[in-house]
């Protein structure tokens, strides 16, 4: 494991200027309705992390899931 020892106000930064890679948890408001976009290289991770911030949403909730593909050892033979 890597320790960094960064200056508070430099985290402080970065944290403030970060915006996810594109379709990757990224969050838009469509005329009221909240888009949670999780659709790059999606697995149950990710898909699970999507579900969490978006029940954190206090609003109504669809969800809406496609196919995980190229899961490696965790794929379904079929």
């Amino acid at each position: 494991s890597f320790v960094y020892s960064l200056p508070r106000k430099e985290v402080v930064d970065l944290i403030k200027h970060f915006s996810p890679p594109e379709k990757r948890l990224n969050i838009e408001e469509l005329n009221g309705i909240i888009l949670i976009d999780d659709s790059y290289n999606a697995n149950p991770k990710s898909m699970e992390n999507a579900i969490k911030v978006l029940s954190l949403q206090p609003r109504e909730k669809i969800a809406i899931i496609g196919e995980m593909l190229e899961l490696g050892r965790e794929s379904k033979v079929e």
